[in-house]
Formats: C-alpha cells, sequence, structure tokens
C-alpha cells in the first residue's frame, strides 16, 4: 500500500520513447529494462514517484503480482528491494538527484550516495539495460508521462 502524500504516480518515459519498467529476465534477478508499451504483451507498468526534495526522487515499481520494488545503490550498482509501503524514512541509497542536463521536459538521474554515479543506457551492446556510470554524457534522458502508455 502506498502511503507516502509526496508520491506520485506515473510512466518513466526516456528519450527514445521506450519505457522504464521492472522485469526478471531469463537467468537473473529483477532488472531495470527499457520495454515498449507494447512489447509481446508487457505493458508499461505506472511508477510510484516518491519526493524528498523538488529535485531529489524514489521510485517504487510494482512487479509481479502485488509485489513492490525501490530501487536502490548498492556498492555502485543498482539494486530493486522488497518493499511493502513507502516510508519517509529511505536512505540516500533510494534517492536520486534530477539532473537538468537542457534536454527539454527531459533529465538525467545521479545517486544521491556517493560517489556520484548517474544513471545511464539503454546502450547498443545491452538494448533493454541500465548501469550506473560516471559520465553524464550516457545517462537515459526521462520524463515523467501521466496519460497511457500507447
Amino acid at each position: 500500500m502506498i502511503t507516502n502524500p509526496n508520491a506520485d504516480k506515473c510512466f518513466l518515459k526516456i528519450k527514445d520513447g521506450r519505457f522504464m519498467t521492472v522485469r526478471k529476465l531469463p537467468g537473473t534477478q529483477l532488472k531495470l529494462c527499457a520495454v515498449e508499451s507494447q512489447n509481446g504483451g508487457q505493458t508499461a507498468q505506472r511508477v510510484v514517484i516518491v519526493k524528498n526534495t523538488s529535485t531529489q526522487v524514489a521510485f517504487f515499481f510494482q512487479c509481479g503480482h502485488g509485489d513492490h520494488y525501490l530501487l536502490m545503490v548498492e556498492g555502485g550498482t543498482l539494486k530493486l528491494k522488497r518493499r511493502c509501503s513507502i516510508t519517509d524514512t529511505l536512505s540516500d541509497e533510494y534517492w536520486f538527484q534530477k539532473v537538468n542536463l537542457k534536454s527539454g521536459e527531459h533529465y538525467c538521474l545521479r545517486t544521491v550516495v556517493e560517489p556520484s554515479l548517474y544513471l545511464c543506457g539503454p546502450s547498443p551492446e545491452k538494448p533493454r539495460n541500465f548501469f550506473l556510470g560516471t559520465n553524464n554524457e550516457q545517462c537515459a534522458l526521462v520524463k515523467e508521462e501521466i496519460e497511457e502508455a500507447k
């Protein structure tokens, strides 16, 4: 159950038109992936965005039948941690800073926990995967989309 008054529910759309979502890929744990809104029956899911400040956000994904996961950084790697609810006591590992790179309504995400890393991807080598990197030139440009994914 989502009970945080500082939370918005929307789609996260990257600049290439795909959506950020969580998937269990064969042979892996849950991963943050880029998907078309309609991809073999896989539809983009809404994400709950919790705001700490006007520019610090955390992401709460639903995966499966009622399982909820928070995106976090652990040891310089993106992880998804199962949570039943959102509280106001999230540690820095869960927060991302919105960074304006002068790309219109899109923004980049940088980790709050040190060292500062950017949410990057997808790349030609891994066209569905997101990763953390030191270079903001590789960062995923994201925007929040309220209406239904088509």
